[in-house]
């Protein structure tokens, strides 16, 4: 990394925010969320998860999803947003999905 729109760009990418790790694991967590306090306990773990993931693959030799010279730290916080996104669409759905499937029934569900 030679410059600071080079960190943006790379947080902002793959290694951050854009992360497909993060927000399939999000959405997975989102879609066996019951409240939505567990959004963010889902956003979380799929950030953790997903730097685990990461770590694994770089350590095994494997070449890296995408190259970042980024810490940790500093993707953590995007991957948090990722998956919170994820798990946001996802529990969204799941929740309109039984509430349109309880009306059809006769009988309302409340997620």
């Amino acid at each position: 990394m030679t410059g600071l729109s080079e960190t943006w760009d790379s947080l902002f990418g793959l290694a951050g925010l854009a992360n497909p790790v993060a927000f399939l694991i999000g959405c997975g967590l989102g879609w066996y969320a019951d409240q939505k306090v567990k959004i963010a306990i889902a956003a979380f773990a799929a950030a953790v998860l997903s730097l685990f993931f990461d770590a694994a693959v770089r350590s095994s030799g494997m070449t890296a999803l995408a190259p970042y010279d980024v810490g940790a730290l500093a993707a953590f916080p995007f991957r948090l947003l990722a998956g919170a996104i994820g798990a946001s669409l996802l529990y969204l759905l799941r929740h309109r999905i039984l509430r349109r499937g309880g009306e059809k029934n006769g009988s309302r569900s409340e997620p």
